[in-house]
């Protein structure tokens, strides 16, 4: 289960690339159309890890949900960060909301979905001002973007009895500070 995941993960970020370079779509697969299906294919990701919660009574392993949701919102990141970093489609100030959204997202999923959705939530939230910008992000802006960040991943932590996810978190902001 977890390796197919793992594969739509990587799917959702090379096959539009892939069909591109052996010239499958022309002209008409520009980098914003690339842009917007790979957005569409991480929320169709997401829809089928709710399919898959709903329909217990056929998919039994809630590792498939779990997988289904990772690796929506692995693509979700990706396509954000290709739109900014790749393409220049969206400012850095653009991709860093952008980013933060998709963590947002993650973090109400991990509610739905489990630990994995915690982690990418982690992982992406912490990353997301590096990814954009770094350096040149705003400090109160980043600031206000951490302590958000990771009072909202503490509260999941909290609620969902993951203690082990706020000290990470508070890890990574101290990260930040260094």
């Amino acid at each position: 289960i977890w390796a197919g995941g793992i594969t739509l993960a990587i799917a959702g970020v090379l096959i539009v690339k892939y069909a591109i370079d052996i010239g499958l779509f022309g002209r008409v697969f520009t980098p914003p159309v690339q842009v917007v299906c790979g957005l569409l294919f991480g929320l169709g990701l997401i829809g089928g890890a709710e399919f898959a919660h709903r329909q217990r009574a056929r998919v039994d392993d809630p590792r498939v949900s779990q997988a289904l949701s990772g690796a929506g919102i692995s693509t979700l990141y990706a396509a954000i960060l290709v739109a900014a970093n790749a393409y220049e489609l969206i400012s850095p100030l653009t991709a860093f909301f952008g980013l933060a959204l998709v963590t947002l997202g993650a973090l109400g999923l991990s509610l739905r979905h489990g630990m994995p959705s915690a982690l990418l939530g982690l992982a992406g939230g912490l990353a997301a001002p590096a990814l954009t910008g770094g350096a040149d992000v705003n400090v109160p802006l980043l600031s206000t973007y951490l302590a958000l960040t990771i009072a909202a991943l503490v509260g999941v932590s909290r609620s969902q009895r993951w203690f082990w996810l706020a000290p990470l978190a508070l890890i990574g902001g101290a990260g930040w500070s260094l």
